[in-house]
């Protein structure tokens, strides 16, 4: 459910965010009408095989925000961070790396 508390932080408060990771957040419908003017770099990340929210979430947030990076684990479930822990350390890291 970490949508329920991410997007209100940063959509009300961005100026006290410099990166947003969001990975498969609940809540994705009804936040995208307000994210547009959302300018917080945002990695979104996704397991392919994700059956609580589908990949298809995934695009829609990318989507929806001007800065975002969309990267989805083949095969990996909806903790895709359980099931291929290497694969997602190295994408975090590099999209960390790459903030200024």
């Amino acid at each position: 459910m970490s949508g329920r508390f991410a997007f209100p932080l940063v959509l009300g408060h961005p100026d006290a965010v410099s990166g947003f990771v969001a990975v498969a957040p609940a809540g994705v419908e009804s936040v995208l009408p307000r994210l547009a003017d959302c300018d917080v770099p945002t990695l979104v990340l996704w397991g392919g095989d994700d059956t609580i929210f589908p990949v298809a979430g995934a695009d829609r947030l990318a989507d929806a925000l001007p800065r975002a990076e969309r990267h989805v684990f083949p095969g990996a479930p909806h903790p895709c961070y359980l099931a291929v822990p290497d694969d997602f350390h190295r994408v975090l890291l590099d999209w960390l790396e790459r903030r200024p």
